[in-house]
């Protein structure tokens, strides 16, 4: 057993998982997994110059001005439509909005569509500079800038970002620093520890090649550092001033083919008929790989 504090609940007891550990830049990160409240990190945590590496622009977020689709469309490697994560919110065409962990800016090009402003933040300052020449009617910053700024907003919305964060608790609690008295904050992002099917076929397979060869590894940049199921996301959530109005969680096949027309061999299409009755056959509102959030600040 090793010993290190949760990320989410402070625990200072953990186990050492199943998962193989994962190899980058000459690096090795294990992942353990807390006693308490279950929830997946990996150890080291990544340091700055590794996460300058990671989040390069040219390795991670290509910007160019994207097809603009309907806001009921669901982008591949997303759950939730864009509308559904707007509506029932107040006041939203007023803003001012932040689309934090912007990427390529598709997110605020579609809503700049419908009047609806958003500003972006990024961590990369090339790719801040990318969406400022190619989105002018929005402000972008750095999260550096971004924090020291002393602008609050009425809607903070983070896409895939939370599971990205090194220490999420401080790092949140800063960016819901920034929202007005009775601002939302939406969150959408994975809970990959949570029942799902597609869940089980990524982990149990990983699992598997460890058992038939314990010195076997990954490698490739480790960009989520907490891996987390649908109790503990929801407990560590409360432990900030909001009053959370929405948390809802469905089924998706990412990282696996979305549609019948992605699959490019026999093994893909088994895994998307295999996904895709998991997906058909949910008998609870908790079985899932990915959450939606909405909360209001108290």
């Amino acid at each position: 057993m090793s010993s290190f504090n949760c990320l989410f609940c402070n625990q200072s007891a953990s186990l050492y998982s199943k998962l193989p550990p994962n190899q980058f830049e000459g690096v090795t990160f294990h992942y353990y997994q807390c006693t308490k409240c279950k929830l997946i990190q990996i150890d080291p945590i990544p340091s700055p110059e590794l996460l300058s590496k990671m989040y390069h622009s040219e390795s991670y977020h290509e910007v160019e001005l994207a097809e603009i689709l309907p806001l009921d469309y669901v982008l591949p490697g997303l759950r939730f439509t864009y509308q559904k994560q707007i509506t029932e919110i107040p006041n939203i065409t007023q803003g001012p909005n932040l689309d934090f962990g912007c990427g390529d800016g598709h997110f605020i090009r579609s809503m700049a569509q419908h009047q609806i402003p958003f500003d972006g933040v990024e961590f990369n300052p090339e790719t801040i500079e990318k969406l400022a020449s190619l989105l002018p009617s929005s402000n972008f910053s750095t999260v550096a800038d971004f924090l020291a700024n002393p602008k609050t907003y009425r809607v903070i919305r983070m896409s895939n970002v939370l599971e990205h964060f090194t220490n999420p608790k401080k790092e949140l609690g800063a960016i819901i620093d920034k929202l007005e008295s009775g601002g939302y904050l939406v969150i959408e992002g994975p809970i990959e520890m949570n029942w799902s099917w597609t869940n089980w076929l990524k982990w149990g397979y990983l699992k598997l090649r460890k058992k038939l060869r314990s010195s076997y590894s990954t490698s490739h940049a480790p960009t989520h550092t907490i891996y987390s199921n649908r109790q503990n996301q929801l407990d560590f959530f409360r432990q900030f001033p909001l009053e959370i109005t929405t948390f809802e969680v469905r089924e998706g096949f990412w990282p696996f083919a979305e549609k019948w027309k992605d699959c490019k061999s026999i093994r893909s299409i088994l895994i998307y008929f295999f996904c895709s009755l998991g997906k058909r056959t949910m008998l609870s509102k908790n079985y899932g790989n990915v959450f939606l959030l909405k909360a209001k600040k108290l």
